[in-house]
């Protein structure tokens, strides 16, 4: 299932093009409506998905790694990528849309130095998600995820942890119980029938 998810965020990311004029790095002039309906269906049941995927990965994860090399290993392949991909890749892409204002009259290296500004992406990326500096605003791009993943994991960690003990699996069976005998009710059947 993963991979199907993943895959779907390629055709995603196809369709982008063509359903606005404006929001994406490369856009149709003239954008199709079924692009765009597809666009809004996707983003909103995929990143759900693609949530539930990683939450799935994390969990497999913790089974046989500890919390120090549960960090270190999510560091190595959410991390480092994350900044490679901040680094290399995004910067590109934003010089390039950039080129597209009249007013734009810069060297590549001169836009990586004003893009790559380390005290403003502190600043901005924990609390926005994107970064102003000198009257420019930028973000991760498609990096985001990678961003989002890595600080969800770190910060969520703890509570990871409490859902591994026998107190927090006991907790987990309860609320899915409850949810089961809900999602019984509301399909119409008795939760003492089903069982």
């Amino acid at each position: 299932m993963p991979a199907f998810v993943v895959a779907g965020l390629i055709v995603l990311h196809s369709a982008l093009v063509f359903s606005s004029t404006e929001g994406f790095f490369v856009n149709d002039p003239h954008p199709n409506v079924g692009f765009g309906n597809f666009v809004t269906w996707a983003a909103t049941w995929g990143m759900a998905l693609l949530m539930v995927v990683s939450g799935m990965g994390v969990r497999y994860a913790l089974r046989r790694r500890s919390a120090g090399a549960f960090v270190r290993e999510r560091l190595a392949r959410l991390g480092v990528p994350f900044v490679v991909g901040v680094v290399v890749l995004v910067p590109p892409m934003w010089y390039l849309r950039q080129m597209l204002w009249p007013d734009f009259e810069r060297s590549y290296w001169r836009f990586w130095l004003r893009f790559f500004d380390l005290p403003a992406m502190v600043k901005g990326l924990p609390v926005r998600a994107e970064w102003s500096s000198r009257g420019m605003v930028f973000d991760p791009a498609h990096t985001w995820f990678l961003y989002v993943l890595l600080v969800w994991s770190v910060v969520l960690l703890p509570v990871f942890l409490y859902l591994r003990s026998p107190r927090g699996a006991g907790l987990v069976d309860r609320v899915a119980g409850f949810v089961g005998r809900v999602w019984l009710v509301a399909l119409g059947r008795s939760p003492s029938r089903s069982c």
